[in-house]
């Protein structure tokens, strides 16, 4: 080879390098000694990503964290919503985002396990970096005055059967507050029927229950709202509350009706009912509203993110704000939390998906087709 053909050779393995050390550097994420906590977030975008259409209480929410939570972020970053419907596709979104804190599911809960039973769900939950949780997800089974059962666990052996209506046309379908309130019933031997409808809302439910057609009800998250929604029910005694199967580490206040005087439904279980319930229904009452951003998003930035998370509920300003618009008292976890409690209900549900199989055909044929 020449001399002159191997500067060439040399120049031009030179210049592949130095790109390939170029797209290196572009591709990788951010270094932890590139993040000043006090200008990371300076002249950039966050961007809230909600998995329902405009309109919705989430979508409001976050709408709220945009205008207002950015003062509290380090550099005062601009926040803007982003609508990627239907869920879970806003998940996926940022389950594939780069990871540097700019991308944020702003989620109705944390769905823990979730890509478990939805094949549209390309993510695993626990992998997530979470911000907090500022709402709890109370899960309340609900009675009519023609009941005479004053707990569920009353109701064993009874006459009285507990009717409910529930879009279920197939095992699959017996999942959320359906496998929970079924599952408690079943395990207190309470008699049940689930009636199967094409589908169902908390209004049909609602005008279902003044007619008759029901006697019993799940409210999912409505345990603060069931009063402007049918202001005097609970007042009057048409409707009660007779088991609480909400997140036994977050209790339900007053809702301006009635106090919540039932114990947790959890504690009338066995050890080994406790451990399955663990799996099957704590990951769906974990928590409310929640934020989480993409995994691998470097630590330093995430705690930015859950810092300025917990300064702003510490604003009396902004916590009122959200009060108002969820209508419900504040129950705030943050985000070391939120990642611990995700961790381990997801190893849970993955632990036990046999039995969760198991149970949606035993309570289909059991209370649905009434084997």
């Amino acid at each position: 080879m020449t001399k002159r053909k191997t500067l060439g050779a040399l120049r031009g393995f030179a210049v592949s390098l130095a790109m390939l050390f170029v797209a290196c550097a572009i591709a990788a994420p951010v270094a932890a000694a590139d993040i000043n906590p006090e200008t990371y977030f300076k002249g950039k975008t966050i961007n809230l990503i909600v998995d329902f259409k405009p309109g919705g209480g989430t979508d409001l929410h976050a709408r709220h964290f945009a205008q207002t939570w950015g003062k509290f972020i380090p550099g005062n970053p601009n926040i803007v919503v982003r609508n990627i419907a239907p869920t879970p596709a806003g998940r996926n979104y940022v389950w594939k985002s780069k990871p540097d804190g700019l991308t944020i599911s702003f989620l109705a809960a944390p769905g823990v396990g979730i890509e478990f039973v939805d094949k549209s769900a390309e993510f695993e939950t626990d992998k997530f970096e979470y911000i907090g949780s500022h709402t709890g997800r109370d899960l309340v089974l609900m009675a009519r005055d023609t009941v005479p059962y004053k707990t569920l666990k009353d109701a064993k052996g009874g006459k009285v059967v507990l009717t409910m209506a529930e879009p279920v046309g197939r095992p699959e379908d017996i999942s959320g507050k359906t496998l929970a309130s079924a599952l408690m019933a079943y395990w207190m031997e309470a008699p049940m029927k689930i009636l199967p409808i094409a589908q169902a809302g908390t209004a049909d439910s609602l005008v279902m229950l003044e007619r008759g057609d029901i006697n019993t009800w799940i409210g999912g998250a409505v345990w603060y709202s069931i009063t402007r929604m049918r202001e005097g029910w609970l007042k009057k005694g048409f409707l009660k509350p007779i088991a609480d199967l909400s997140n036994p580490d977050i209790k339900l206040n007053s809702n301006g009706e009635t106090e919540m005087e039932l114990e947790n439904a959890m504690n009338w279980l066995t050890p080994e009912q406790k451990d399955l319930w663990e799996g099957l229904v704590l990951p769906e009452v974990l928590a409310g509203k929640t934020l989480a951003t993409t995994p691998k998003t470097p630590p330093a930035v995430v705690n930015i993110l859950r810092r300025a998370y917990e300064n702003a509920f510490k604003d009396a300003e902004f916590a009122a704000a959200v009060e108002k618009i969820q209508r419900e008292p504040i129950t705030l976890i943050n985000g070391e939390e939120m990642q611990k409690s995700v961790v381990r209900l997801h190893g849970a549900f993955k632990r036990h998906l046999p039995e969760y199989q198991k149970y949606q055909k035993l309570i289909y044929e059991k209370f649905v087709e009434g084997k």
